[in-house]
C-alpha cells in the first residue's frame, strides 16, 4: 500500500467523529477487492459517509459523501454529492464530484434492499479524469438490531481524458455492517 493512501486514510478516519450519533461500519469483499465504508448520522435528516476501496489489480479508491435524508414508512432517500480519489495502479490518479443519492426499502425488521448511483460529468472531474459513473445494489438480513449481512452487485467506472476507461468494481460482493 502507498504511503499516501496511508496517509489519506489515517487522516480521514482521525476527522471521522463517531462519538455522538449513531454510526454504521461496513465491510465489503469480492475476489479482487476489499472495501470499509464508516457512516455516520449527523441528524435526522443528514449523515455522511468515508469509503475506502482495494482492488488489488486497479489501485485505491478514498471517499467521501454528505446527504440530505428522507424517511417514510419503509422507505429511506438519500441525495447528495460524492467525493472520490483514484490512486490507479496502471491508470491516472484523479479524483471527481459525483452527485447522485441511494434507495433503501425495509421490508420488514430483519430484511432490506438497497441502491445507488453516482454520475460525475467531465465538468465534476479533476486532473485526468473525463467522468464517472457507478451504482449498486444488494439485499441485507440483519441477524439482530445491531449486525447484518448482505450480497449485491457493484458497477464503478472511471473515464479518462486520454486512457481507456478504468473499471475499478464490476461484479458480486458480499459484506457486513455493525452498527454502534
Amino acid at each position: 500500500m502507498k504511503k499516501s493512501s496511508l496517509i489519506a486514510i489515517g487522516l480521514s478516519i482521525g476527522l471521522f467523529n463517531v462519538s455522538a450519533q449513531a454510526g454504521e461500519v461496513d465491510l465489503g469483499l469480492s475476489e479482487h477487492m476489499f472495501s470499509v465504508n464508516l457512516s455516520n448520522n449527523l441528524s435526522k435528516h443528514a449523515n455522511v459517509d468515508l469509503g475506502y476501496a482495494y482492488n488489488e489489480e486497479k489501485g485505491h479508491v478514498i471517499a467521501f459523501a454528505a446527504h440530505m435524508t428522507h424517511q417514510n414508512g419503509p422507505h429511506q432517500f438519500a441525495v447528495g454529492p460524492k467525493f472520490i480519489r483514484l490512486w490507479g495502479d496502471e491508470s491516472p490518479n484523479g479524483s471527481v464530484v459525483a452527485v447522485g443519492g441511494e434507495y433503501s426499502l425495509y421490508v420488514n425488521n430483519n430484511l432490506s434492499v438497497h441502491a445507488s448511483s453516482y454520475y460525475a460529468p467531465s465538468v465534476l472531474t479533476f486532473a485526468k479524469m473525463d467522468g464517472y459513473f457507478e451504482y449498486e445494489a444488494k439485499a441485507q438480513y440483519n441477524l439482530n438490531s445491531n449486525m447484518g449481512l448482505y450480497a449485491g452487485y457493484r458497477h464503478q467506472e472511471f473515464r479518462f481524458e486520454s486512457a481507456s476507461k478504468l473499471n475499478f468494481a464490476d461484479g458480486f460482493y458480499i459484506g457486513g455492517t455493525l452498527k454502534f
